[in-house]
Formats: structure tokens, C-alpha cells, sequence
């Protein structure tokens, strides 16, 4: 359930990552725009829910964990593909942004 430190727990994380972007340096630096800072959180929440599944299925049936990462795996590179075949590799760029 959700209780005051895991609600800390998501904020401090949340902070973590924009922290993340303000630690560019040189000429090249930019701003935190929305679209990056929503982009950020919802990659956390995803790779969370694939951490997630990947404990849940460890503990559930423990003698196949290459099985269970390899499917992780599929799953997520299927979820990414269609981003990737429509905007390019240069999608994930923070140049764009």
C-alpha cells in the first residue's frame, strides 16, 4: 500500500531524475522541458512495473529465471519498437527535446 515513506520514496526519486538533467555541463547545455521530465518519470514507472514483474516471477517459480529475463526483455524491445521505427534513433536524443 502507499504510506508516507513510499510516498517520499516516489518524490525523492521523481527529484532524482530532473536532478539528472540539470548535471549537463558545457556549452551544449538546455533546459529541462516538460516533455523530457515526463519522459524521464514514465521510463522509471516502466522499467519499475518490468523490475516488478521480473521479482514476481523469480518468486513464483524461481528455477527459470533466464526464461523469465529473456521474455522481459521481448516484451520491452516490442514496446520500444514501434518509437523507434517511426521517429528514428534520434527520438531519444535530448537535443530534441
Amino acid at each position: 500500500g502507499l504510506s508516507l515513506p513510499v510516498g517520499i520514496g516516489i518524490l525523492l526519486v521523481v527529484l532524482a531524475i530532473l536532478g539528472f538533467s540539470f548535471s549537463a555541463s558545457g556549452p551544449q547545455r538546455q533546459a529541462v522541458t516538460a516533455r523530457w521530465a515526463i519522459l524521464a518519470v514514465l521510463g522509471w514507472v516502466f522499467s519499475s512495473l518490468s523490475m516488478t514483474g521480473q521479482y514476481v516471477g523469480s518468486a513464483v517459480n524461481p528455477k527459470l529465471p533466464l526464461a523469465q529475463v529473456t521474455a522481459f526483455s521481448v516484451v520491452a524491445t516490442l514496446i520500444l519498437l514501434p518509437f523507434i521505427i517511426r521517429r528514428g534513433k534520434d527520438w531519444f536524443m535530448k537535443k530534441n527535446f
